[in-house]
């Protein structure tokens, strides 16, 4: 067996641990460990060339942490697996200044503003409502898993279209951000909110463009459907 094929072995096998263990009570040690991932605009590069509709978000443990593994649809139906080229690693950070950033002499603040999509109050609150409420919302899910009536999720999807938006005319790092949303069917549940970096200056204290976005179509499966969805990580 490859090298690659050792390493995408690897992952599958992080990404099952996950499966073990998101309806046992040490999940949501795992989940509450870190605020989200960063996105670079080099891996947005990457993924554009295929021309994709979403990008999966696996979840995955491996020694202890809980791991993210990023790739996008038409890679991951084809199963053709690039690590560093379609399929990238990302840590949970615990903090937003990550390795990854790029640093100049200006500060650059995380900062949520209104899109089409989602306003700052309300970008706000669901943050908020995952740090404070996210111990309730699992006890919650855990019921409904002894019930039968609900599963832990194990990857979430987020349109690519969000991905692009954030980076268009940027290239900056996008942020990917842990949140709880109410669902219309499913009620509450674990999202994704996307932000970018942005730059402030001692002349420019907001974009004039109005370029600052926050987007938040997130779909987590289960409860969302994982059949014939090409999760092919699974």
């Amino acid at each position: 067996m490859s090298t690659s094929k050792n390493k995408v072995a690897k992952i599958k096998a992080n990404i099952n641990t996950w499966n073990e263990l998101r309806n046992t009570n040490i999940a949501l040690n795992f989940l509450t460990s870190g605020y989200g991932f960063a996105i670079e605009h080099e891996d947005y590069i990457n993924w554009k060339k295929n021309s994709p509709d979403s990008i999966h978000c696996y979840f995955g443990v491996d020694e202890f942490e809980l791991k993210f593994y990023v790739i996008d649809n038409v890679s991951d139906t084809n199963q053709s697996y690039e690590l560093g080229v379609n399929l990238f690693e990302k840590e949970f950070t615990r903090s937003f200044n990550t390795a990854g950033v790029k640093t100049t002499k200006e500060f650059k603040p995380l900062a949520i503003s209104c899109s089409d999509q989602i306003c700052k109050s309300d970008a706000e609150q669901r943050i908020l409502n995952w740090m404070l409420g996210s111990k309730n919302w699992f006890k919650d899910q855990v019921q409904k898993n002894k019930s039968g009536n609900g599963e832990l999720l194990r990857l979430i999807t987020v349109p690519f279209e969000d991905v692009e938006t954030l980076f268009t005319n940027s290239d900056q790092t996008v942020f990917v951000m842990t949140a709880l949303k109410k669902f219309d069917v499913y009620g509450y549940n674990l999202e994704f909110i996307l932000t970018r970096e942005l730059e402030l200056s001692s002349t420019r204290t907001q974009d004039p463009s109005g370029t600052e976005l926050f987007m938040d179509v997130s779909q987590p499966h289960p409860p969302f459907s994982i059949i014939d969805q090409g999760f092919n990580l699974l």
